[in-house]
């Protein structure tokens, strides 16, 4: 029963995001449909009506998805109305701050009830625990997926940056030694995301496609250390931690 009743509060509050901003839009529930058609999804003006009225409490995915794009939003903020509201409830019975729930949302952080107070030990601190691991999220396919997009863009930077000073010595004639450090720098990363990209092919996730022209090469001068049944346990680099 609870969770029928959390959805149907959930639903109800899709609906009042949806004629906040269709209405801010100054679009008709038939305008909005003609939006979602557009778009190739089939929305009648009158489930639009009863998501608004609240005659109908169950939003899906997609639906949540086309209306979010029909009223030009991002979807998490018709189901997490950050900047509308102070708290909501994310679960049954457990509410929060419509960011932080949008970040768990979006795979930024923890779900908020992954965190768990203890009570005070009688010097009025609490503690903070993590039954699943502080560093779960790092084990998201999101998250890797998002690094992986984060790194490249890195070097790119840097390539660039390293193009710029280049240039610019070639201008002024001054010596400009930036150059040379941004382009070890986008080597470091290179090497990083080489590794970054093995690991993703050993958990069976999708590997992205580089950019043209970047090419990744493997660290030249790894050690190794092995077990008796020949499992690397250990390796390290002359080049130190990637520079992030």
């Amino acid at each position: 029963m609870e969770q029928q009743e959390w959805a149907a509060r959930l639903g109800t509050g899709i609906a009042q995001e949806v004629r906040r901003h269709r209405r801010a839009a100054g679009m008709s529930a038939q305008q909005l449909s003609d939006a979602c058609a557009a778009l190739g999804a089939n929305v009648p003006r009158t489930v639009i009506s009863n998501i608004e009225n609240g005659r109908r409490t169950n939003v899906s995915v997609a639906e949540v998805l086309v209306i979010a794009r029909a009223l030009g939003q991002p979807p998490g903020a018709l189901v997490f109305p950050a900047g509308y509201v102070d708290e909501v409830e994310y679960l049954p019975g457990k509410k929060t701050d419509p960011l932080v729930a949008l970040d768990w949302w979006s795979g930024e952080s923890l779900p908020p009830d992954a965190r768990v107070v203890l009570p005070s030990d009688g010097t009025g601190a609490t503690r903070s625990v993590y039954p699943e691991g502080m560093d779960q999220a790092e084990r998201w396919a999101v998250r890797i997926a998002r690094k992986h997009r984060d790194i490249v863009n890195r070097i790119r930077a840097h390539y660039r940056n390293a193009w710029e000073s280049e240039t610019l010595e070639k201008t002024t004639g001054e010596p400009d030694n930036s150059s040379a450090v941004a382009r070890e720098v986008a080597r470091q990363l290179e090497y990083y995301l080489y590794d970054l990209r093995e690991e993703m092919a050993r958990q069976g996730l999708v590997v992205p496609a580089l950019p043209p022209g970047m090419k990744l090469e493997k660290r030249s001068d790894e050690e190794f250390e092995y077990d008796e049944s020949g499992e690397i346990v250990a390796r390290w680099t002359r080049h130190g931690t990637p520079p992030f």
